[in-house]
């Protein structure tokens, strides 16, 4: 049934609701949005300078290789690395989702068992799936991509490789205004790394904390005083574990 000047009206309120709807952002994720190590990459209320980023890097460093805290980590990432990964490909084209299974060298779920074609050469999914898992130590895990012509297909992309950059060697990650990444310096070169070739894994993200949120936060007042413990006890034993001599002089000395 139409309805005379009813479009019209309709076309009138849709553009008044767009005008007033808001296109931009006015506020920012983080009330410390552009100061270096202090709530834009770490916890605002963190009170240990050790976990501050970037010296947390090399605090969860030490804690990961205490015979405590790496059996736990052994029981929790140990399992992700023994599953079976695959590309599920409900929703998607036949020829997406084989290039993705193909670039990510992973089988696609219901139909391949063994990997085949362009894995072979590209990304090792179990290479990958073992670095990237060091953000549940260090917090995050930051990835460069890079791709290569297809030898097939001149007109096709494949990913060839995602090089890991190693979380201690990031000199600075500068943000835009909304809190995303816009690049990555290392210390190891001067040429930043904008975020379109990035691949960016983080842990209890909050705001612009990038770096994230280690699951050993949680246990690093233990860890320290367990350290400091064993420091006092082993210099203890070597003061005061050992036999002492005594003389006892004979009669008539």
């Amino acid at each position: 049934r139409a309805f005379p000047g009813r479009g019209s009206e309709e076309a009138g309120l849709a553009t008044k609701q767009t005008t007033q709807a808001p296109m931009s952002d006015i506020g920012v994720p983080d009330f410390a949005w552009g100061q270096w190590g202090q709530g834009l990459l770490s916890d605002w209320f963190e009170s240990s300078p050790e976990l501050l980023w970037p010296q947390s890097v090399i605090t969860y460093g030490r804690m990961r290789h205490d015979p405590q805290i790496k059996g736990v980590l052994g029981s929790f990432l140990y399992p992700l690395m023994r599953a079976n990964w695959a590309v599920d490909p409900e929703g998607c084209k036949d020829e997406v989702v084989q290039h993705c299974a193909d670039d990510l060298g992973l089988p696609i779920m219901g139909e391949d068992r063994k990997q085949t074609g362009a894995r072979r050469w590209g990304v090792v999914w179990k290479r990958h799936l073992q670095q990237l898992l060091t953000y549940q130590v260090f917090g995050y895990s930051v990835f460069e991509r890079r791709y290569r012509f297809d030898s097939k297909n001149p007109d096709l992309l494949r990913l060839d490789a995602l090089g890991q950059r190693m979380p201690w060697t990031l000199a600075s990650i500068d943000l835009n205004r909304d809190a995303t990444v816009k690049q990555i310096t290392q210390s190891t070169q001067g040429t930043p790394i904008p975020a379109n070739r990035l691949v960016w894994y983080v842990a209890s993200q909050e705001g612009a904390n990038w770096a994230g949120i280690s699951p050993l936060r949680a246990c690093y007042g233990a860890w320290l005083l367990k350290h400091e413990t064993w420091r006092v006890h082993a210099t203890s034993i070597r003061r005061f574990g050992m036999g002492v001599l005594t003389v006892k002089a004979p009669a008539g000395a």
